[in-house]
């Protein structure tokens, strides 16, 4: 553990709610680069659809108590700069911000301290006897990143995380894409877990899904495996 997240910890004195239920932590990486800005074929930008999507999700997840109690949220943007819009909070505390798309698309940043975040909460977990599922990492996005491309020294850096990290069950990364997407380039991200592409206009759609996988995962026992359908995000209905 890092001196920062010694620090982090040792700062963080108030007790995370539901502290007796096993918990879901869940990063969103999503991408608000200037392409966002895109109108799809029903007159939507793209952007408007995440931000409506955010809402969805939090609405979604206070509808069902187990998912209320145990879904714990991160979410961080990359356009232009990497922001942390939310560290770790519950479904409760969970203010969907509104983004706005700007600039260019600072994929590999946003992938770290997406890792980083799930490292220190795990530790928080750890340090208060909080269970918790093997913790999720989301990445959403409609282009290719701009800070790395294969084979330069950071692309090899967080693809080497990514391995490591989902052969040791630290997380789990699911990525997927939307329009241009560069499905080439991002498959190469994960071993585990193959891109998604979105049928167009299907970015609300994601977050609706993401809440039905959460209440699934929620009541799952031991070792059961969930699974998820992605049908509802590739078709064109």
């Amino acid at each position: 553990m890092s001196d920062e997240e010694k620090q982090y910890i040792k700062a963080t004195t108030d007790l995370i709610p539901f502290g007796q239920e096993q918990h879901v932590p869940t990063v969103l990486l999503l991408d608000t680069s200037d392409s966002m800005n895109v109108v799809n074929k029903k007159g939507i930008r793209n952007i408007d659809q995440l931000n409506e999507g955010l809402v969805l999700l939090k609405t979604e997840l206070m509808n069902d108590d187990k998912a209320r109690k145990r879904a714990d949220i991160a979410l961080v943007s990359f356009g232009g700069e990497v922001k942390k819009i939310q560290d770790f909070t519950t479904v409760d505390n969970f203010d969907p911000p509104v983004l706005h798309a700007s600039s260019n698309t600072p994929m590999g940043e946003a992938i770290l301290l997406g890792m980083d975040l799930i490292e220190t909460r795990k530790q928080l977990y750890k340090a208060q006897g909080v269970q918790y599922f093997r913790p999720w990492i989301f990445l959403m996005t409609d282009g290719a990143p701009t800070d790395m491309r294969p084979g330069d020294a950071v692309w090899d850096k967080v693809v080497d995380r990514i391995t490591r990290g989902e052969a040791e069950k630290h997380f789990s990364l699911f990525v997927f894409g939307a329009d241009n997407a560069d499905m080439n380039l991002l498959k190469q991200l994960s071993t585990q877990n193959p891109p998604v592409l979105l049928a167009e206009g299907k970015i609300k759609d994601f977050f609706k899904f993401l809440s039905n996988s959460t209440a699934k995962r929620v009541n799952m026992k031991k070792g059961e495996q969930i699974e998820m359908d992605v049908t509802t995000l590739t078709g064109s209905n």
